[in-house]
């Protein structure tokens, strides 16, 4: 599909810019779930920068409006024409911000988070930029609440998303979750056809304990002069079980249909995560459900 989104990717100045949100700076919560994994640094000299591990989580793009859904994507919608838009707004922050470094990419198995992310490899050396030694994973356990993880198939999304998961890319990519996991398969379901919450109590919190083992392992890979960094494109209902699991290092205060961490599309939350001097871990809340990307003129441009 190429870019797939090129034309729907030059500045508009009808596009409506989405209200941002005022910046909702969380004190430092520290807790003991994954006390004495995170290496302490060891840098010489001083610096004004983050040198732990960021997280940044980012809900996809806005999906294509109902009356337009056909067949698979009456469940799996794809992205609309402002989606596709606010996809190549929030790459273009991206590559401009991180591109230096570049980061990790970790992305829900459903076809508007794949669609939001792609603009990220498919741009004209967006791929060279962002993930020149580093990877892209595809994990099916990171889908919507009310989604079953083995319902995805890998073969197709690399097919359909060659230059992040298929043959085309030239970094590393990996399908985690796909099927292989009872637990989370034949998803079972209340009265109104949702998936029970403590099915995705369940998930987020395997996701929060692989995401972390994850950040952690790929930090010691690194110099340590640096920040390792993941971009996690995912869903609003799971992001933000997901986050009361990384933040509180629970989920008991999780309710379905009552965010505490609410996104708008392609509103981007920044998780830090430190190591105290006592060997504890500090999650902050460095930034929430920013979207000053997207009512900036002239970022809507893939290339």
């Amino acid at each position: 599909m190429g870019c797939g989104q090129s034309e729907q990717c030059e500045k508009n100045d009808k596009i409506p810019a989405v209200p941002v949100q005022p910046l909702q700076l969380q004190e430092d919560t520290t807790h003991k779930r994954w006390e004495g994994r995170l290496r302490q640094n060891q840098v010489q000299g001083k610096s004004d920068k983050f040198q732990g591990l960021r997280l940044l989580f980012i809900r996809h793009g806005e999906a294509e409006k109902k009356g337009n859904r056909s067949g698979r994507s009456l469940k799996d919608p794809k992205l609309s024409p402002i989606g596709e838009q606010q996809a190549c707004a929030v790459a273009s922050r991206l590559l401009r911000e991180e591109a230096d470094a570049g980061f990790d990419i970790v992305c829900s198995p459903m076809e508007r988070c794949l669609r939001t992310a792609y603009p990220l490899v498919c741009a004209p050396n967006a791929g060279t930029k962002m993930l020149s030694g580093h990877r892209a994973l595809c994990h099916a356990l990171f889908c919507e609440h009310g989604n079953d993880p083995a319902s995805f198939e890998a073969s197709r999304i690399a097919g359909e998303f060659p230059h992040m998961f298929g043959d085309s890319s030239s970094h590393e990519i990996e399908f985690l979750g796909f099927g292989d996991d009872a637990r989370f398969s034949n998803v079972a379901r209340d009265k109104a056809g949702d998936e029970v919450g403590n099915r995705t109590i369940s998930r987020a919190e395997h996701c929060a304990d692989w995401l972390m083992s994850y950040v952690l392992d790929r930090q010691q890979c690194t110099s340590g002069s640096a920040a390792t960094v993941i971009a996690v494109f995912c869903h609003q209902t799971f992001l933000d079980c997901l986050l009361h699991v990384l933040v509180d290092g629970r989920a008991d205060g999780w309710e379905y249909g009552s965010p505490q961490y609410k996104f708008q599309n392609t509103g981007l939350t920044e998780l830090r995560v430190a190591q105290k001097p006592e060997g504890r871990l500090s999650v902050t809340v460095h930034r929430q459900n920013d979207c000053t990307h997207w009512v900036r003129p002239g970022a809507y441009a893939c290339d």
